[in-house]
């Protein structure tokens, strides 16, 4: 499942500005669900003071999408496993209290484990579709979460006010760049090099003919006072009219 907003009138006069059924952004299963993996294992859900519970989502996450483990081994060595080589050394330490009080202490950081028994994860952020899966099944062997309860994204009042929300079946992350793509007065690229000071002269080059697809009363959609939600009534995309 996926979703797509279109814009309901035009934003402004300028070609630059969005128009009445612009696409204006598209959230797929794997942008919805690596967001809101994120929610589910947010540190501050399951913090106990200065730790984070040991096992908890938050450990889940980052035990399966960080490269390295440390563990506190003494008051001058600390253990440090390369999760995704799987090998392991000790990093040696004047005094490990000094670096492992001071994270506990930060609530930036997820610290697990117990005083003097100390545990972290640190390294390369890896969150894949591959590895979002790999959580997931953990989080369901082990939780009462379940993934397909968070396959669409959340949508303030505001935005339903202002955009038209549908709900489509999934494409993959080549197509939601393609559906929203603008178009600009020069390359993305030039000589290898990112190229500056690019101006947008189409905000999108794709547009829905929205209101060919009766999924709510015109008048409703284009009053901005009105919240209308129509993800109840999922669409095939390559049945909805695409233009540009």
């Amino acid at each position: 499942m996926a979703e797509i907003v279109v814009k309901i009138g035009d934003a402004g006069a300028g070609a630059d500005q969005y128009k009445d059924g612009d696409i204006v952004d598209v959230f797929n299963s794997n942008r919805a669900l690596f967001h809101r993996t994120q929610h589910v294992c947010n540190m501050k859900r399951f913090r106990n003071g200065s730790y984070i519970i040991s096992g908890s989502p938050t450990e889940i996450m980052l035990k399966n999408s960080m490269q390295y483990k440390f563990e506190r081994v003494s008051r001058t060595e600390v253990k440090r496993t390369d999760i995704v080589a799987r090998t392991t050394d000790t990093i040696t330490y004047a005094d490990t209290n000094v670096h492992f009080l001071a994270r506990a202490a930060d609530n930036k950081f997820a610290t697990f484990g117990s005083l003097n028994n100390e545990v972290y994860y640190d390294g390369n952020f890896n969150l894949t579709p591959a590895v979002i899966g790999a959580i997931w099944d953990k989080l369901e062997a082990t939780t009462s979460e379940v993934r397909t309860d968070y396959n669409t994204w959340v949508f303030t009042d505001r935005i339903l006010k202002s955009f038209l929300c549908i709900c489509v079946d999934d494409f993959d992350d080549a197509e939601a760049g393609r559906l929203c793509e603008g178009e600009y007065d020069k390359p993305l690229m030039t000589g290898g090099v990112l190229t500056k000071n690019r101006l947008r002269t189409v905000a999108r080059k794709n547009r829905v003919d929205w209101r060919a697809l009766n999924l709510a009363t015109e008048s409703d959609i284009e009053d901005r006072t009105k919240i209308v939600d129509v993800r109840n009534r999922q669409q095939v995309l390559a049945d909805i009219k695409i233009t540009k």
